[in-house]
């Protein structure tokens, strides 16, 4: 069965206030992106039937926002793990929140989402914020390893809003 992993970077956060880092808002044009990303995302195809998001406020609000310009209602499911992970942690939680689905969207941080792109498919992208990687893979969740998906396309909101 073949299943897509849209691996997702939070938007841009604002800065201006001084705020703990999970509690981080994303700013105008992290909102602009993250809604332009959303509406590019729904017009792919394979919705993800689950979004598993980092606790943070930035990744929160960017998997929201997300799937209401795609469409999507798509169970959202918060899990601090992706706040604080590594590549094997994040693997953790897609082999355990992954269950049952064909198609599922995490929404995180760097350094991590880029290992774990390249950990993956082997491919080097540059996830900058709002980043999106469509990954295909033909195995379960559970046995996700070293390129064993395939980079279907990747977005950067770059590309999409001014």
């Amino acid at each position: 069965m073949s299943r897509r992993l849209l691996v997702v970077r939070h938007a841009k956060s604002d800065w201006s206030r001084s705020l703990a880092d999970h509690q981080r808002p994303i700013n105008a044009r992290g909102e602009r992106a993250a809604r332009a990303l959303g509406a590019f995302m729904g017009d792919k195809g394979k919705a993800p039937q689950r979004i598993v998001t980092s606790t943070a406020t930035r990744a929160r609000t960017t998997a929201r926002l997300i799937a209401h310009a795609a469409g999507w209602d798509a169970e959202v499911v918060e899990d601090r793990r992706l706040y604080e992970g590594n590549v094997g942690r994040t693997l953790d939680v897609i082999a355990e929140l992954g269950e049952g689905v064909d198609a599922l969207m995490v929404v995180g941080h760097q350094p991590t989402w880029g290992q774990l792109v390249q950990h993956l498919s082997g491919g080097d992208v540059a996830m900058k914020t709002a980043t999106a990687v469509a990954l295909d893979t033909e195995t379960s969740w559970r046995s996700l390893r070293s390129q064993c998906c395939s980079i279907a396309w990747v977005i950067q909101p770059r590309l999409l809003v001014d």
